[in-house]
């Protein structure tokens, strides 16, 4: 099975890493149907991914590089760091942000 992540271990951030947009580019809501919502936060700063019913799982996401966060899913199927990638990388908010961790079938993109 060939590793596919964006954060294929060793997971180590780049020593440059490109800047991360302001955080009202990644705030507000992304939809999947199969999944449900998704809203990206930033209280007291740092972005938080929430998902799950009414949003219970709180996951604080770590900037990695340019739009790409890390966040550590938890649960019985967790397997460490994963990514959160939000796109595109132009205008004044992200449009679709994809959830590696639940990618595996490409039901991961999101969309506002």
């Amino acid at each position: 099975m060939t590793n596919t992540s964006v954060l294929a271990p060793p997971a180590k951030p780049p020593a440059n890493p490109t800047p991360a947009k302001a955080n009202s580019f990644y705030t507000g809501t992304y939809q999947k149907a199969y999944y449900g919502p998704v809203t990206i936060d930033a209280p007291g700063g740092q972005l938080h991914l929430h998902i799950g019913p009414g949003g219970k799982n709180d996951y604080a996401m770590t900037h990695w590089d340019g739009n790409v966060f890390s966040f550590f899913p938890t649960g019985e199927n967790a397997l460490g760091i994963t990514a959160a990638t939000f796109a595109p990388n132009t205008g004044s908010q992200a449009t679709s942000l994809t959830l590696e961790y639940y990618n595996a079938q490409e039901l991961g993109v999101f969309t506002r």
